[in-house]
């Protein structure tokens, strides 16, 4: 048997059973909005589903937390996805041929994140197209048709996890040096660590010498706030003397109600861990803990995934 009867065997025992050996594809510029953006793609229409290629929804998608890359084993011959990852290549533009094209089913095999998947898709002018609900699907994107504006939507917005034990409110609150800060900060940080305490509270003045070396051990991953409850009293000058000393890498707040919300809890200091969404991973902790935080920020930091 030849090299070209063999490769040629090979290519149609991969084809699925049934499958036609050639379908046509009409060009489309398809309208597209991603998380309330519009633009455009070239595509193809097969069947009346949407082909998109695939390199162009990884452009697409690379500003957004569904981003993927794609790759290409050449010695597996399998074209790899990982999601999470910015996609490196280039997109491909408009069509080679400006008029109906041929699909062959792709006889390309696919992997997502180290596991293979199924994909429904042609080769056209050398490139595979796939099914877009097919990928929207794989890759966890909503998708949508507004059949007026003839248009796809895609959100690729994350929900916010729900530990179950509540969210910081929206917030604005003054730092002992003046500036106003927001719920934003917790978007630094895959979590923060937000400690309320009190110069008058003797378990407070006693866990906050542990603080610097929390901060060194965990500074890449987790944001320090403390918010002082009595600073807005007489007591400020020795506050602001405790946080220059122990302090210093902390985000040092005055109270907000909005934001100290949840730390009412009678006691100081009281302690919770958030993350980017400002969600509780995990009921406040009550009491002095000092360096025995770092337990329980090593299981935060494991459930919101950092």
């Amino acid at each position: 048997m030849n090299m070209i009867l063999a490769a040629f065997l090979a290519a149609a025992l991969t084809l699925p059973a049934g499958a036609p050996s050639s379908v046509k594809a009409l060009p489309i510029l398809a309208s597209i909005s991603v998380d309330g953006t519009d633009t455009s793609l070239y595509a193809y229409n097969i069947n009346n589903y949407t082909y998109f290629m695939l390199r162009d929804v990884a452009t697409l998608l690379n500003t957004t937390p569904k981003r993927f890359e794609v790759g290409y084993s050449s010695e597996t011959g399998i074209v790899v996805l990982s999601t999470g990852k910015r996609y490196t290549g280039a997109s491909a533009g408009a069509p080679l041929n400006v008029g109906d094209a041929v699909g062959i089913p792709s006889t390309s095999a696919f992997e997502l994140d180290g596991k293979p998947i199924v994909f429904e898709a042609y080769n056209i002018e050398g490139k595979n197209y796939l099914k877009i609900r097919d990928l929207a699907e794989a890759l966890d994107v909503g998708i949508d048709y507004d059949s007026k504006a003839n248009k796809i939507l895609l959100d690729t917005e994350e929900e916010p996890a729900d530990f179950g034990f509540g969210r910081v409110a929206s917030f604005k609150a003054k730092s002992i040096s003046g500036v106003e800060y927001t719920n934003e900060i917790f978007k630094e940080k895959p979590l923060t660590f937000i400690n309320y305490w009190a110069t008058w509270s003797g378990p407070c003045r006693a866990e906050i010498p542990d603080f610097p070396l929390l901060y060194q051990t965990y500074k890449d991953k987790v944001k320090f706030v403390t918010v002082i409850e009595d600073a807005n009293t007489t007591s400020f000058s020795y506050a602001e003397q405790l946080s220059t000393r122990y302090l210093s890498n902390c985000l040092n707040l005055y109270p907000a109600k909005s934001l100290t919300a949840l730390m009412q809890t009678g006691y100081v200091p009281t302690t919770i861990l958030v993350n980017k969404d400002g969600s509780l991973v995990m009921e406040p902790l009550i009491g002095a803990y000092g360096a025995e935080y770092a337990e329980h920020i090593d299981l935060a930091l494991k459930k919101v995934g950092a």
